[in-house]
């Protein structure tokens, strides 16, 4: 199937490894020209160099100006935006009782705060691209509230709040906004905790999603294909949930 990528203009934040690169890296193959943005930049230019992207340093906690002046790199570097993929690197684990005002806050700079400064950032980008996307990178956790991740239960919920105002006030212009929330993936940093394995008993499936999977998701939700999809969230687990939601 011919996703009609060829030639758009994405960006992909948190783009260097995990999730983000997965993403970058199939909307890439697709035909896309693809910007990813990170924190560190020798990570960063590695990733962008084996999959022929542009290398734009962001640090979202660094706040709107910061934000602002990557889109601009961006921009400069493509030619405009058709694509944007909201993502970042996970927060930290813990409870309510665990997680202390600090976390909060560099939790909030970084995906709430994040969010919003980014979307401001390429909201007109979009409208001028005339069927611009933004796909906000959440968690099955905006689904089902899951133990021990405290600030990804609060800060993602609020993301989607986002998301479905962005969809409804932007969708008159041609953009859409939507979210994926994917469950528990194969990246680094569960692979670190499961000793590398891709066994997941808690699935159906019984196995780690693989990151490829994930990417080949964003790519066809970004897609002309998916043209009638937005305002919603899109789960991507293994059928890990066992919620039924709306």
């Amino acid at each position: 199937m011919d996703l009609g990528l060829e030639g758009r203009r994405a960006w992909v934040l948190g783009g260097s490894s995990g999730l983000g690169r997965a993403a970058a890296a199939s909307l890439a193959g697709e035909g896309a020209l693809v910007a990813v943005s990170a924190r560190d930049r020798d990570r960063l230019h590695a990733a962008a160099r084996e999959i022929h992207a542009a290398a734009v340093p962001l640090d979202l906690t660094a706040g709107g100006e910061a934000v602002e002046a990557a889109a601009k790199a961006v921009v400069g570097e493509l030619g405009g935006l058709d694509v944007v993929v909201f993502n970042h690197g996970r927060p930290a684990a813990g409870g309510f009782a665990e997680i202390d005002r600090d976390q909060f806050q560099v939790a909030c700079r970084t995906m709430l705060e994040g969010a919003f400064a980014v979307t401001k950032a390429v909201a007109g980008h979009l409208v001028r691209s005339g069927s611009g996307v933004i796909v906000y990178v959440t968690s099955s956790s905006t689904k089902e509230v899951l133990p021990h991740l405290f600030l990804s239960n609060v800060m993602r919920l609020g993301v989607v709040g986002l998301m479905k105002s962005v969809a409804r006030e932007l969708g008159p212009a041609g953009v859409r906004a939507l979210c994926i929330a994917p469950g528990r993936f194969a990246t680094p940093p569960v692979l670190e905790g499961t000793g590398g394995s891709r066994v997941d008993r808690s699935s159906p499936l019984g196995r780690l999603g693989d990151p490829a999977e994930f990417g080949d998701l964003v790519a066809f939700v970004a897609s002309p294909r998916a043209g009638y999809l937005t305002g919603c969230s899109v789960v991507l687990d293994g059928g890990h949930l066992r919620a039924v939601t709306a």
